[in-house]
């Protein structure tokens, strides 16, 4: 035991099944920085994941390549190559993500980008100039996102399901500094409208606005949403919960 802590093996244990806390994650990097006996039984450990994923691979290529189909260089050099992918994938992202998790605060900063205007032009029957709304595009798209917010506001009151607009509140609260918790309620509206136009892209910028304003707990059940249906934002969520569940 270490001062009381998990024995090296407990602490391998937990790091595959990602059961690690604050503590003992600390405690893995130190010991994986250190001590080159640990570092190596860690890499076996994992390799050994790995393996077993390779395996199945394997079995699956099985399946789909007859028996009685000999199997040439080319397949043999496609399996090594996917094994290959596998380590790269497991060391350059898990291993990472584990050992040297981001903050909130660089979570954030790594994974907002406010989301484009829409490419539309919205027009008044009456006359060729812009109509309000497009002329917060325009200012959306310009990063003037507070003059562009007064506007979407004034829009949705008239219009109180319209989930492009609150959409878009949303993400102009995500862009100015100390609002982010602001966001939180537009973009709950764009689910609860059930937009699946804009639901996914709703549910992803929900979970960094709970990033932003550390509410983990919150984060977290949207982000395993977004996992869950492996659509667009799935690998980011997934990175994201790697670093915060």
């Amino acid at each position: 035991m270490y001062n009381g802590e998990p024995t090296k093996d407990v602490l391998i244990q937990k790091f595959l099944d990602g059961e690690l806390n604050n503590t003992e994650t600390r405690r893995l990097k130190e010991l994986f920085d250190t001590d080159p006996e640990f570092a190596d039984e860690l890499r076996s450990a994992s390799l050994l994941i790995v393996a077993l994923k390779a395996e199945v691979l394997a079995d699956q290529e099985h399946v789909l390549i007859p028996e009685h189909r000999p199997r040439n260089k080319t397949w043999y050099i496609s399996i090594a190559a996917s094994v290959c992918l596998l380590i790269g994938a497991y060391f350059g992202l898990h291993v990472q993500d584990r050992l040297f998790p981001l903050n909130n605060n660089e979570i954030y900063g790594t994974y907002f980008t406010p989301f484009e205007a829409p490419k539309i032009t919205i027009r008044s029957p009456e006359a060729p100039s812009p109509s309000d709304l497009q002329m917060a595009f325009d200012s959306y798209e310009q990063q003037k996102y507070g003059q562009a917010l007064k506007v979407f506001e004034q829009y949705s009151k008239a219009n109180p399901n319209h989930s492009l607009v609150w959409f878009y509140i949303g993400n102009c609260y995500l862009s100015m500094n100390g609002k982010e918790a602001a966001a939180v309620p537009a973009f709950k509206k764009v689910i609860e409208l059930k937009d699946y136009d804009f639901i996914d892209e709703a549910r992803w910028y929900l979970a960094l606005a709970y990033i932003k304003i550390d509410d983990n707990e919150n984060a977290i059940e949207q982000l395993k949403i977004i996992e869950e249906k492996e659509g667009r934002y799935y690998e980011k969520a997934a990175r994201i919960l790697r670093m915060v569940d």
